[in-house]
């Protein structure tokens, strides 16, 4: 088990004011860097936006101003994030503001851009299963290039393995865990949302998967979501069913976006995740700048307390000091 770091005593200090006060910091932030992606998996959610990315300086912009803010982790999304010339370049400047930088990718791209290793501190790899069904969520040969992928960045930073649960992939968990276990990586396990019916897991689909996971987690498998996270999907009662409002589920705590973590769209557009990006009203933080764009988020009234995705189950749980998922934190130190 790790020994907790400043900055991670930090974000839980934050996160116990925000709790007393009400008043907000953005902890973590999630920011679209590109929306280009060259893959064409089957459960995408990104919308068809062919707008510009944000040129270099803006990017500096945005990490600069969260920082100053009170972000403490600053993920890197897309889109595919690689397909930026300059991502290198933006990592090296988040790191050098002092935050804990996480990349999701697809992986196709890092061996040509692996320096990028040297400076990120936790990097997320899609795989969702042997070959066959890996290719078949996401596109023939992106299995080969995942593994290269995955094996390249073993040993060299906190890694993991994100892996979306569809009809197509329900026998390949186990061969993620093993892969995973190989690696030295942490597993990650999506529960698909917004994708076409046919490849849509059904119920007892669902309960099934999840359920092999908290068995095989009790086993000493690296499966990096908590078991209160785990157990609350388990017991999930429409998995057709994105979010639920607060109180339900008998989920007592707020949804803590907009107040301890928020998403950036990659036009600018600041929401407090990327499930409602589109559906509020939103500033963008090159006009109002980013602390303005953030404070914004706590004036638009969004009927959601608890949602299924996994993420932001999982960081809900430990801003809310629980105890579980504060314990995952700190054994995997994914969130800074």
């Amino acid at each position: 088990m790790k020994i907790p770091d400043k900055g991670m005593l930090k974000s839980g200090l934050a996160a116990l004011k925000t709790k007393i006060s009400g008043r907000g910091t953005p902890l973590c932030v999630h920011f679209s860097v590109t929306n280009r992606c060259a893959s064409n998996c089957v459960y995408c959610y990104c919308e068809d936006d062919s707008s510009p990315d944000l040129d270099i300086q803006s990017v500096k912009k945005l990490i600069a101003e969260a920082a100053s803010a009170g972000c403490r982790t600053f993920w890197f999304l897309g889109g595919e994030p690689l397909l930026r010339d300059d991502i290198i370049e933006i990592v090296r400047y988040a790191k050098g503001q002092g935050l804990v930088v996480c990349v999701a990718s697809n992986g196709h791209l890092l061996h040509e851009k692996r320096g990028i290793l040297d400076m990120v501190d936790h990097l997320c790899i899609s795989l969702d299963g042997p070959e066959a069904m890996h290719d078949a969520n996401r596109g023939a040969g992106s299995f080969s290039k995942a593994m290269r992928a995955l094996e390249t960045a073993s040993g060299k930073t906190t890694l993991a393995t994100n892996t979306v649960i569809t009809k197509n992939n329900l026998g390949g968990i186990d061969f993620v865990i093993a892969r995973a276990r190989e690696l030295g990586a942490l597993a990650n396990f999506v529960v698909v949302r917004n994708c076409p019916e046919n490849i849509r897991p059904d119920e007892a689909e669902q309960r099934g998967v999840i359920a092999r996971l908290i068995t095989a987690k009790k086993k000493g498998a690296p499966v990096s979501q908590s078991f209160d996270c785990l157990n609350t999907l388990l017991a999930w009662p429409d998995y057709g069913k994105v979010a639920y409002r607060a109180g339900d589920l008998g989920y007592r705590g707020k949804c803590l976006a907009g107040r301890l973590y928020c998403y950036v769209h990659h036009n600018g557009d600041v929401y407090r995740c990327n499930e409602l990006a589109g559906n509020t009203k939103p500033l963008n933080f090159l006009e109002a700048g980013f602390k303005a764009a953030f404070r914004h988020l706590g004036s638009s009234a969004v009927d959601c307390g608890i949602c299924n995705s996994i993420c932001f189950l999982e960081m809900n749980r430990m801003y809310s000091l629980n105890r579980g998922a504060i314990f995952e934190h700190i054994k995997n130190h994914i969130f800074g």
